[in-house]
């Protein structure tokens, strides 16, 4: 009985494990593919942006309104509250057009 016990645990646990790695996988592919282009998005889609919240999202369509649009990624970084770091999590998904 209680190597029935033993068993049924670790087959959950096996199959709690198996779900941890299949989320990351398609978070993964979703975040892969992800291009957001930050002179013509709307807050939701920047929101889509790792690391980027409503406030940033604001802020960069604020800055945007303001000060024109971006020609290089690293313009970014006149938006309040986004660096060097943030740039680099977010390039391989910001398209400039």
């Amino acid at each position: 009985m209680l190597r029935k016990i033993w068993n049924i645990g670790l087959l959950v646990l096996l199959l709690a494990f198996n779900n941890v790695v299949l989320a990351q996988a398609v978070e993964d592919i979703e975040t892969s593919t992800l291009q957001v282009n930050v002179n013509t998005a709307a807050v939701d889609e920047l929101m889509k942006l790792p690391g980027i919240g409503k406030s940033k999202a604001q802020a960069i369509v604020d800055s945007r309104e303001r000060e024109g649009l971006f020609f290089n990624i690293q313009e970014l970084a006149r938006v309040k509250g986004i660096g060097a770091g943030l740039i680099d999590k977010i390039q391989a998904h910001v398209v400039l057009e």
